[in-house]
């Protein structure tokens, strides 16, 4: 009897505790899966549903039949859920409702063969399911499009046209481009539905390493993604108006390929391909190319640009010009710019073409009144300090030299160039051995690699 009061009183002390103790609140999820990849190919499909008409319910039967990490459950749950939306398509009359069951059938079938390995026997006829499925659909809701075979060496690529309505002549054509795994079909759902809405007419395109091409024919991705892309608009252009501008996008590993191919292609206009321009010209730059960078930069030039976007490209021209040794036309183009990387920069261009005390002034001007900061000086600073002494000194100016020392001895007092500092920054007349010495590790100092930095603090031009 004791042992029975005993566990009914823990019984009670349970069931109260359950009772009473605080319950985590009732929210919703923002995951379907724990695993990264499952998660997010679920929410590919999902997004993709909405431009078929929007009916989620389909996907929200086949998720909870899906264990993460598990491929056959996948492959089961969207084929039966492209399954199903196929018999509907094939019950149904009205070609509204036909037409977007087969678009979204589409979508399960190709979200089904996703995880399978490369060479499943089940893929080749899935993919063929999901290919048919699409371009019915299309015809049934009459969506204008034109398939087009694009010539490729000894292989071809293929490109989907979807003209716009009335007015997209006006407009910019939209080519787009998808990524690693991406679909040339799934673009539709990606951008063409909402394009057109918008009144553009979008090409889409599959290249080396994509969909059928890569499936049918076996050619993989190439990093020279002009190549491509060029082709894709060679033939475009052969049967279609030029439009007044094209715009190239890049989908997921697409948003690669598509600058690379924006940087060789001068048919492509916009704040990306000017971007991508100033890109290559940095790394013209770096590899003692100048002509090239400047080429690279003057033949994109866009009259309105973002203010950075601008900025960057003026330095890198600049700097360019004044690696030909046309140093007044390079600071003719920084005249009126005082951005404090453009002060150095000019300092730069006095000093490589020989002009001490203008190279001089500049680099201290560029200094500002950091003599009077607390802060210490950067890397950089001293070593724009340093060349501002060298430079008066090879200027004989004595008088600017003694105000150079008086302001910025005492910031270099105890950090690493203290001592190269006291001797670049002495009286003239005490110049010997150590100044040369000094000054030639001075001139030594890379500035183009100083200037890259500025560039990249401002998060434009990445060489790495």
């Amino acid at each position: 009897m004791r042992r029975f009061m005993i566990g009914l009183g823990l019984v009670a002390i349970t069931a109260l505790a359950w009772f009473f103790w605080p319950k985590p609140a009732d929210m919703g999820h923002p995951r379907f899966f724990a695993d990264q990849t499952y998660n997010f190919e679920t929410i590919r499909v999902l997004s993709d549903i909405q431009p078929a008409g929007g009916d989620s319910e389909e996907a929200l039967q086949a998720i909870p039949a899906i264990r993460s990490g598990d491929s056959q459950s996948w492959y089961a749950a969207w084929t039966g859920a492209g399954d199903r939306a196929m018999r509907l398509a094939n019950a149904t009359q009205e070609s509204t409702g036909k037409g977007d069951a087969l678009l979204r059938a589409h979508n399960y079938y190709r979200a089904a063969e996703f995880f399978l390995a490369p060479r499943d026997p089940r893929r080749p006829a899935l993919w063929e399911k999901n290919v048919d499925a699409f371009y019915t659909g299309l015809d049934t809701l009459k969506v204008a499009y034109e398939r087009i075979r694009v010539p490729y060496g000894a292989h071809h690529l293929n490109a989907v046209y979807y003209p716009g309505g009335a007015g997209a002549e006006t407009k910019p054509l939209v080519v787009f481009v998808g990524g690693y795994d991406s679909t040339m079909e799934e673009l539709y759902f990606q951008l063409v539905t909402a394009a057109h809405r918008r009144g553009y007419s979008v090409l889409t395109y599959e290249g080396p390493g994509q969909g059928s091409v890569l499936r049918e024919q076996g050619l993989t991705f190439t990093p020279e993604w002009e190549k491509p892309n060029g082709a894709v608009l060679d033939t475009f252009l052969a049967s279609h108006p030029k439009p007044a501008k094209i715009v190239l996008i890049g989908a997921s590993m697409g948003g690669y390929l598509a600058p690379r191919a924006a940087a060789f292609d001068k048919r492509i206009d916009g704040v990306a391909r000017a971007q991508v321009a100033a890109k290559l010209a940095a790394i013209y730059l770096m590899d003692k190319k100048p002509q090239a960078a400047l080429d690279e930069i003057r033949s994109t030039q866009i009259s309105t640009l973002p203010d950075d976007v601008g900025h960057q490209r003026l330095l890198i021209e600049a700097r360019a010009l004044c690696d030909l040794k046309h140093y007044d036309d390079a600071l003719d183009l920084l005249a009126i710019d005082k951005a404090s990387d453009t002060a150095r920069l000019r300092a730069d261009i006095y000093w490589q073409g020989g002009q001490w005390a203008n190279a001089g002034k500049a680099a201290e001007d560029a200094l500002v009144n950091r003599w009077s900061d607390p802060a210490p000086l950067t890397e950089q600073e001293r070593a724009v300090a340093m060349r501002a002494a060298v430079a008066y000194s090879l200027a004989n100016d004595e008088a600017s030299l003694d105000r150079l020392r008086d302001r910025f001895v005492p910031k270099m007092k105890g950090g690493p160039d203290a001592g190269a500092f006291d001797v670049v920054s002495a009286r003239i007349d005490a110049h010997g051995i150590a100044f040369r010495d000094a000054a030639a590790q001075v001139a030594s100092i890379d500035t183009l690699q100083s200037l890259m930095k500025d560039i990249h603090a401002q998060g434009a031009v990445r060489t790495n």
